[in-house]
């Protein structure tokens, strides 16, 4: 039996967790004692099936300077998914990655799936916590909860999918990426980077 941590969907309606798309929260440690009072381990097949439950899932972007690390998918069990793009690398928190407390149990288990899915050459910041997704459009969506980490990374820095056979890498803008070709959870995030560029160029001409 595989455990993953979940959190009941009535928590989320009750401190407005569940927002349908990508939200920025400002103060990310408003977050915690939620998770530290609600969180829970649960069968992993069981949770896939049950709507009342939102997994956990900490989905890292990495960023270096303009761009965003993408990750194409070449080939997949189902066809439908082939050629997809995502901004973010993660998976289920498991019951391996527990900890002393909750946020060291997702550091756990982000840094944990960091290593599964990518050769990351870095000595920069650690990843830190900018917000959640969530989708209800989706069986898949339903289900799951993201805690979306943003990672900068310095421009020497190297990145490379372990999954070569399944996946392409590569560093690209925001901008540039293709809307209609996004995973779920990927496309409000590609969303609200490119406001953000936005924002930040409107900045530099306004101090000029």
């Amino acid at each position: 039996m595989s455990l993953v941590a979940i959190i009941p969907e009535q928590i989320t309606k009750r401190f407005s967790l569940q927002l349908q798309g990508f939200t920025p929260l400002q103060d990310m440690e408003k977050l915690i004692p939620v998770l530290e009072s609600y969180v829970l381990f649960a069968d992993r097949a069981t949770a896939e099936m049950n709507k009342a439950w939102k997994q956990l899932i900490p989905y890292v972007i990495l960023v270096k300077d303009d761009e965003v690390y993408v990750t194409e998918r070449l080939s997949d069990s189902e066809q439908r998914l082939k050629g997809l793009l995502s901004v973010g690398l993660g998976g289920h928190i498991e019951a391996t990655d527990a900890s002393d407390s909750i946020t060291g149990c997702v550091n756990r288990g982000m840094h944990r799936e960091l290593r599964e899915e990518a050769e990351i050459n870095s000595h920069g910041k650690p990843p830190m916590p900018i917000g959640i997704v969530y989708d209800d459009l989706t069986d898949v969506g339903q289900v799951h909860l993201g805690i979306v980490f943003i990672k900068e990374l310095s421009p020497n820095d190297k990145v490379k999918v372990k999954e070569t056979d399944k996946l392409k890498g590569y560093f690209e803008k925001p901008g540039n990426l293709d809307l209609g070709r996004t995973e779920g959870w990927a496309t409000p995030i590609i969303q609200f980077l490119i406001e953000q560029d936005t924002h930040a160029e409107e900045e530099v001409q306004t101090n000029m």
